[in-house]
């Protein structure tokens, strides 16, 4: 995502539905006559920081599978920590 922050308006990041299976739109959204909608994609560059509003979906930092045996059940947890503290 560009800088397409509008000083303005409320500027709300959209971030990371793209690896849930979601087109991200190239542009932001006029939701409203003082609100505006930035997408942005989880590996992208992008200071959070700088919008007044954030929609992340729950479990983008992490992945967790388990693993059923017949003696018991192995769960392995990947969680993206170098970009979740970046974002953070």
């Amino acid at each position: 995502m560009k800088n397409n922050i509008n000083k303005d308006k409320n500027n709300i990041a959209v971030y990371g539905f793209d690896i849930l299976g979601f087109d991200i739109p190239g542009k932001p959204s006029i939701i409203s006559e003082n609100k505006v909608i930035n997408y942005a994609k989880f590996s992208e560059p992008i200071d959070l920081d700088k919008f007044d509003g954030l929609i992340i979906p729950q479990g983008i930092f992490e992945k967790i599978k388990y693993h059923k045996t017949t003696l018991e059940t192995n769960t392995d947890v990947w969680v993206e920590h170098e970009l979740l503290m970046e974002r953070k």
